[in-house]
């Protein structure tokens, strides 16, 4: 993008002629879609939980400051541990895959390393109408066998996986308003960092229409989420979509 000699115009060359429209396109439907939910929180009670932020079971906070989010009353619900804070004593290192669908059960499927084997507690909770947890349906703890971890544990520590988003990828995903948000977390000795995607799956799509759109592969979280899917033993069908 260029500005022109004269004026407040702006020339736009090439490829980058596409991207910049995409972006006021995307900027415009984000607001329209965010529009019915900013005045339906002006009517909102006080009393309402929806986006209240809860700390696990010990009082930890679940996320960053910053980064807190409705996420919290799921793993809450789920009974599951906070994974910012120091590591247990035994453990050496944890990932966590949050999936929350906006109209299907939410899971949790969380690896552990203890020693030289690999601990995976997997949870689907059910939830109301409005989206108010009712009652884990699901709640499976088991050892993996060396064949499985690995190959899991590869996929979880790729680093292309935890690449921060732009505001361009983040505004695209964004502006879908029902589909499936992840929650990838990672705790080892060298700190902890998590990455939220929403809907992946339509970042693709731009892609498909515009290959300078981005040049990450954003098909890697849905893979990563099938495959963990399959080997919890949950039902794939789950939730993955909606």
């Amino acid at each position: 993008m260029h500005e022109t000699g004269g004026g407040s115009g702006i020339k736009l060359e090439g490829g980058n002629k596409t991207v910049i429209l995409m972006k006021y396109a995307v900027q415009i439907a984000t607001l329209i879609f965010a529009l019915p939910a900013l005045m339906h929180g002006q009517r909102v009670s006080d009393d309402d939980t929806t986006f209240k932020v809860y700390p696990d079971h010990e009082g930890h906070s679940y996320f960053p400051e910053g980064r807190e989010s409705y996420y919290t009353r799921y793993l809450a619900a789920m009974k599951e541990p906070s994974l910012f804070r120091q590591l247990p004593d035994g453990i050496e290192s944890i990932y966590r895959l949050t999936i929350l669908p906006s109209f299907s059960d939410r899971i949790s499927i969380r690896i552990s390393k203890k020693g030289e084997s690999y601990e995976m507690r997997s949870i689907q909770l059910k939830c109301g109408y409005n989206h108010e947890p009712e009652k884990i349906v699901r709640d499976e703890t088991r050892i993996l066998k060396q064949d499985v971890s690995g190959p899991l544990i590869g996929l979880l520590s790729r680093k292309e996986l935890w690449v921060e988003f732009t505001d361009l990828e983040e505004a695209v995903m964004n502006s879908v308003r029902d589909g499936v948000t992840y929650i990838f977390e990672e705790s080892t000795k060298n700190g902890y960092k998590m990455l939220d995607p929403h809907t992946p799956a339509a970042v693709v799509q731009y892609q498909e229409t515009d290959q300078d759109f981005s040049d990450k592969d954003f098909r890697i979280y849905d893979k990563i989420v099938e495959r963990i899917m399959r080997e919890s033993g949950l039902p794939v069908e789950a939730n993955l979509r909606l």
